[in-house]
């Protein structure tokens, strides 16, 4: 099982860019299902966009960006 993070962006006027993040873990097998589950994810959290990325210890790696 591998290791993903999903980045959600909403606004918020206080930030820098007007976007605030809150990044969530998603446990999957590939990449496929991390970004499907993102997707289901995005549906009741409604994000502005949402980014989601690979974690390992050799650095993240950007899968999909919305």
């Amino acid at each position: 099982m591998s290791h993903f993070m999903m980045d959600c962006y909403f606004p918020d006027v206080t930030k820098p860019g007007g976007l605030a993040c809150d990044s969530l873990p998603i446990k999957a097998l590939n990449e496929d299902d991390a970004i499907e589950e993102a997707k289901r994810i995005a549906i009741w959290k409604k994000p502005v966009r949402f980014d989601v990325r690979s974690v390992s210890r050799g650095g993240d790696k950007m899968i999909f960006a919305s």
